[in-house]
This record gives structure tokens, C-alpha cells and sequence, in this order.
């Protein structure tokens, strides 16, 4: 049980911490409502988990093994958070105060993606889950144990924040400028996140 507990501590001690999904999934809860939130939170799962398994068959140690492939997927991650600060800005200089048409396979697409193209996403998982993995049980029960932990409460805290961000978002319905500023700082925030990508 005190296994457990340390596992879940560090867990929710990770996801309490801001980072591009967690901005990612309120951003689409403000501009297109809570069920945009939920599919985002969907991809961002679903991404969690293709992680789980590529760092429990050892991928996560190509990057060792040949940085190029670190390098090129810190790019390539890196440019799509700039597409995703480019659509929250051109978001921001819209005059209309309708929330953008929403598209359940766009939210979900774009969870799948700012996960799976971070590198750091995988490289945290080839790191993190072994710390917990104990001697004497068989390693894919394991994996399977902590992944599944890791997956839902990643995607529980997800669900949290678009929560709390499509509640939010009734209050930024007046005032154009308000809803402005909150897409400008979204969009500063996957700015950010790219070029700390590329800098790591």
C-alpha cells in the first residue's frame, strides 16, 4: 500500500504541475467548451499510453543511444506547439464572439500530437515508471500496473482543468479584449514551451 501511495503522490504531484497539455486542454475548453476539453483530454490519454508501452519495450533508449532522433523529435514537436500559438493568436484577432465551430477529431487530434511529438513525454516515462517497478514482479504486469495509474490519472486531472476552464469561459463571454488576452497568453505559453523544447 505505502507503494502506492508514493506512486500516486509523485503522480498527482506531476500533473499538478503547468506544462503544454495542461494549457493545451484548458485553451479548447475556453474557446470551444467542456466536450473540446474532454476530447483533448481523450488524445492526451491515448498518447500517455502509446508512451507507456514505447518506454517499456526500451525505445525511450534509442535517444541514448542516437541523439539525432532526440533532435529531430524535439523540432518537430517544437514546430507543432507553434502552430498551436499561431491558431490561438489567429483566434485572438477574430472580432466575432461565437466560439469556433467544434470538431471532437481536431481536439483529440491535437492531444495526440503536443504529447507524442514531446520527446521529454517519453523520455520521463523510460525514467519515472522504472523507479517504481518492483524487484521480483514480472515487468509487463508492472508497466501495465503503473502505466494504467499514470494514464487515468493523467487523464482525471485533464478533466479537472477543462472543468474549471469551460467554467471560466462564461465569465470571459463580455468583454472582447478579456477573451484576447487569454488567447495571447496561450499562445505565449506554447511559444514558450517550443523554444524551451528546442534550447533542452
Amino acid at each position: 500500500m505505502e507503494h502506492w501511495l508514493l506512486y500516486f503522490s509523485a503522480v498527482c504531484a506531476v500533473f499538478l504541475l503547468p506544462g503544454p497539455d495542461m494549457a493545451l486542454v484548458m485553451n479548447n475548453a475556453i474557446q470551444r467548451g467542456f466536450r473540446a476539453g474532454v476530447w483533448t483530454s481523450a488524445g492526451l490519454a491515448f498518447s500517455r499510453s502509446a508512451h507507456v508501452v514505447l518506454s517499456g519495450v526500451g525505445l525511450s533508449a534509442l535517444f541514448h543511444v542516437f541523439p539525432v532522433l532526440l533532435e529531430v523529435a524535439k523540432f518537430a514537436g517544437a514546430a507543432f506547439l507553434i502552430w498551436l500559438a499561431y491558431g490561438s493568436l489567429r483566434s485572438s484577432d477574430t472580432q466575432s464572439q461565437d466560439k469556433p465551430a467544434f470538431e471532437g477529431k481536431v481536439a483529440f487530434r491535437q492531444g495526440l500530437l503536443t504529447n507524442l511529438m514531446n520527446p521529454k513525454a517519453l523520455m520521463f516515462c523510460g525514467v519515472f515508471l522504472p523507479q517504481f517497478i518492483r524487484p521480483g514482479e514480472m515487468l509487463a504486469t508492472e508497466y501495465l500496473k503503473l502505466g494504467s495509474g499514470l494514464v487515468i490519472s493523467g487523464w482525471l486531472f485533464d478533466l479537472l482543468y477543462a472543468g474549471l476552464a469551460a467554467r471560466a469561459a462564461s465569465y470571459l463571454s463580455g468583454p472582447s479584449r478579456t477573451r484576447t488576452l487569454i488567447n495571447r497568453m496561450f499562445a505565449g505559453i506554447f511559444a514558450l514551451t517550443a523554444f524551451k523544447l528546442i534550447l533542452s
